[in-house]
């Protein structure tokens, strides 16, 4: 599938079913390797279950932020909802978080005091190879919408599923070395996944909050926009500030105005100068102009 080869239309239906797909997909895959992991005696595949569930606040928040997060600005909420993605974002990471560590608790138990009640059934494999097949198919759709609107967000997620199909091999590995007689070795996989579902999970709650506190957008991405309104403003050019807010960008620009600069002539320059700050990049929401004598 390539959407540079689509009309726009539906490369921007591409863009709004992603979200859904990606949350019904990861749903899915969640609920089935619990009920298996647990009725097949697999703590690898329960572990890829919370791994999977980790996905679901990505996913969350690519459909929250499609249909929430971009409402306009009301009484309440003067600035937007541009960052409701965000504390749902946090919150889920924190209980993922408890879970794993649950997890880690059962594998360790089960280590340390070698007790293995019973082996993994082989319908874990089954599940965890359609795991596979599901994972790669969200990774390729979310690949392709994602390089087509440039958007960070869904390239992120990609391969945040595509680490899911990872640890679904690594149950098949776990699984079947158990049954050849290592009989811990599907505990050692739940440990080894779990360890990357913490590793996302603080990732996520660190990018939440970062996000929760308006930083700045990356330098190379600002001084494109210096250059660009420097292009318009010339040596009436102050300073160039930008943040995000949510997914979205706000932008400052201070400018110098000359004594005998009239209202027309201002007028104009602003118009030019948020013309040529959002020409850099679509999801600028905002350009405030600022002067100083």
């Amino acid at each position: 599938m390539n959407c540079t080869d689509r009309n726009r239309e539906k490369c921007l239906d591409c863009r709004d079913r992603a979200g859904i797909y990606q949350l019904t997909g990861t749903i899915f895959l969640t609920i089935l390797k619990v009920v298996v992991g647990i009725f097949g005696n697999s703590k690898g595949l329960l572990a890829d279950a919370i791994h999977s569930a980790a996905n679901i606040v990505s996913s969350a928040a690519i459909f929250v932020s499609r249909h929430f997060g971009d409402a306009p600005a009301d009484e309440e909420h003067n600035f937007g909802h541009g960052k409701i993605e965000f504390v749902a974002s946090a919150i889920v990471s924190i209980f993922l978080l408890f879970g794993t560590i649950f997890v880690i608790y059962e594998s360790l138990d089960g280590i340390i005091h070698g007790v293995v009640r019973e082996l993994p059934h082989w319908t874990v494999i089954i599940v965890a190879f359609i795991s596979v097949l599901v994972n790669e198919t969200l990774f390729h759709y979310l690949q392709c919408v994602g390089k087509e609107f440039k958007s960070n967000t869904l390239l992120t997620n990609s391969w945040a599923i595509r680490s899911d199909s990872f640890s679904s091999i690594a149950v098949v590995m776990g699984v079947i070395a158990t049954r050849m007689g290592f009989i811990h070795s599907d505990g050692y996989v739940a440990l080894a996944v779990a360890i990357i579902i913490i590793y996302i999970c603080i990732k996520l709650l660190i990018d939440s909050v970062k996000s929760l506190l308006d930083r700045s957008i990356p330098f190379d991405q600002l001084e494109k926009m210096r250059l660009a309104v420097n292009r318009v403003a010339g040596r009436r050019l102050d300073s160039v500030i930008a943040r995000f807010n949510g997914r979205q960008i706000w932008v400052n620009v201070n400018l110098i105005m000359d004594k005998d600069c009239t209202v027309e002539e201002w007028s104009q320059l602003v118009a030019n100068v948020e013309k040529s700050v959002k020409s850099v990049d679509k999801h600028v929401d905002k350009v405030l102009v600022d002067y100083s004598v």
